[in-house]
């Protein structure tokens, strides 16, 4: 029996073990042709193939999940796109096909697991914009779960529940999935530079809604790329903004600032224990090694 633990916490676990199934009931094929047009954060598995500069990338490596997309060269020049994923709690694998051709993957080619009430299993959630000739109402939310892979359908969606996504924001920039993550049901897509993206997968239906909260007022100042000096991420429970402040800074005394997510009031609230020049967070590091004391803070992490 899978243990229940709550998301975003539990003890590592040894993704070594090998794997007990690969079902070929799993196996799904479909025909990716190369398609035209389409900005940096819409791409297709293709085009993701050519940026990655092979015919597979790791998509997430985390305790429990290891997901990586591969695309399979068939003849005349057709491709077949999978996520290949591998569960550490039962140390299962399964392929799922990527999305049905009618769609295409925004923002991101990484889809983000939620796990299930019991903590024991999970869904994937990928973002996806259908082609024309639809005028409105093109965003969908993509959701493979535990169901869905047992009994795909026998159409095109496949393993893949298709559901209308609504209200995404109208932003000043292009949105851009740095950092994505999921907690008590709810899936959720951060560009660093401006906000917090969610929908609640508990809702049910066939519309999911997008909420949008933007980064904490007077945040640190912006350095290119922003996962330079910006990071999200939930832990313990909580959602937490953590950023590199560089302003006026000489070095060593760059500012480590944290913020965590009220989400219930859509706020977020500066912890003030929490932040401190880096200088002093290095001094409380025991294992730091001495030679090492004046490397410049860069690309954070919250631990998941």
């Amino acid at each position: 029996m899978r243990e229940a633990r709550p998301e975003g916490c539990g003890r590592p676990r040894d993704v070594r073990a090998a794997p007990r199934r690969l079902p070929g009931s799993h196996l799904f094929p479909v025909h990716r042709p190369e398609r035209r047009g389409g900005s940096k954060h819409r791409s297709g598995a293709r085009r993701h193939q050519r940026q990655a500069g092979g015919p597979g990338s790791i998509q997430i490596a985390s305790r429990q999940l290891l997901v990586l997309l591969v695309i399979f060269r068939c003849r005349l020049h057709s491709e077949r796109a999978y996520y290949l994923v591998y569960d550490s709690i039962d140390a299962s694998l399964y392929m799922i096909p990527y999305i049905p051709d009618d769609l295409e993957a925004i923002y991101t080619l990484t889809p983000v697991p939620v796990h299930t009430d019991d903590g024991g299993d999970h869904k994937l959630t990928l973002m996806a914009r259908k082609f024309w000739p639809e005028p409105v109402d093109r965003d969908r939310l993509c959701v493979c779960t535990p169901a869905t892979r047992a009994n795909p359908a026998s159409d095109s969606t496949g393993p893949w529940q298709i559901k209308v996504l609504r209200r995404f924001p109208e932003l000043s920039e292009a949105f851009s999935a740095d950092v994505m993550f999921s907690l008590d049901g709810k899936v959720f897509w951060a560009d660093l530079s401006q906000g917090l993206a969610f929908s609640d997968l508990r809702n049910g239906g066939s519309v999911v809604d997008v909420d949008f909260i933007k980064l904490p007022d007077r945040v640190c100042g912006r350095t290119e790329p922003t996962t330079m000096s910006r990071t999200m991420g939930c832990v313990g429970g909580s959602i937490k903004f953590v950023c590199i402040d560089r302003r006026r800074a000489r070095p060593g005394n760059e500012m480590v600032k944290v913020w965590t997510l009220d989400l219930g009031h859509r706020l977020w609230k500066e912890e003030k224990g929490l932040s401190c020049p880096w200088k002093e967070f290095l001094e409380q590091v025991g294992f730091m090694n001495a030679e090492l004391r004046n490397v410049e803070p860069q690309y954070g992490s919250t631990p998941s």
